[in-house]
């Protein structure tokens, strides 16, 4: 007790810091991709992408592999949990897991993004999949908002703070028949109303540019235009 309660400094430097290294957790296959939203074979095939970049550099012998750190960064996204949780639940600490879950992203980003999130080529069948696919006529893709949870930032707080009350990134996507997705726009704050996220994205530059996803049809290409043109000026609440 008189140890609990001591201030003094010769007590605090008489104890060193132990590290406490907890038995890391294996997942058998049945509840891998319950666990992780990914099978294990595309967790092979995104380690090939982005393994390189999320090898250890420490010679510590108990230094997180690539594996590891996606797993653990597969986790956080599926869980919507905490640094502190998904370390809890699988060994390593929320300083660990915090760094894993950066690099992961990052690696993603900088491997994947700019040759995953693209418009198919040729881009011109995408009415005609459209239509195959639902009876949807005229249409080359599916085009809609969500707003991201995050903490609170420190800086610019209010302009995050969404029409719900909570602290968001307002994200829009384009998803096509395929169900993959061929835009995307994160950067805005969850104050910003759509309308001006799709004003300001690449996707209303790409259609006045020139984009044609109606290459078949001149017409749709023209219409698809103003459309695109008039609903940026409507305010979306």
């Amino acid at each position: 007790m008189d140890l609990l309660m001591s201030d003094s400094d010769d007590d605090e430097r008489n104890f060193s810091r132990v590290r406490n290294f907890r038995q890391r957790q294996y997942f058998e296959l049945e509840n891998f991709e319950e666990r992780f939203r990914l099978s294990r074979t595309q967790c092979d095939e995104l380690l090939q992408h982005i393994g390189p970049d999320c090898a250890s550099t420490t010679g510590r012998s108990l230094a997180l592999s690539a594996p590891d750190k996606l797993l653990l960064a597969l986790r956080f996204y599926a869980s919507g949990g905490f640094y502190y949780s998904v370390g809890d639940a699988n060994g390593p600490s929320k300083a660990s897991v915090c760094r894993a879950v950066h690099q992961i992203t990052a690696a993603v980003n900088r491997r994947l993004f700019q040759v995953t999130i693209r418009w198919p080529n040729p881009v011109g069948t995408l009415a005609n999949r459209f239509y195959n696919y639902a009876n949807m006529p005229c249409v080359a893709g599916a085009v809609d908002g969500t707003l991201v949870e995050i903490l609170a930032p420190t800086e610019d707080e209010d302009q995050y703070v969404d029409r719900h009350g909570t602290h968001s990134i307002n994200a829009m996507f384009v998803c096509g028949p395929n169900l993959r997705f061929y835009a995307a726009a994160v950067r805005w704050p969850g104050a910003v109303n759509d309308a001006r996220v799709l004003r300001n994205s690449v996707l209303r530059r790409s259609f006045e540019n020139g984009f044609d996803p109606y290459r078949s049809d001149s017409v749709l290409h023209r219409f698809s235009s103003e459309i695109i043109q008039d609903n940026v000026n409507i305010e979306i609440n």
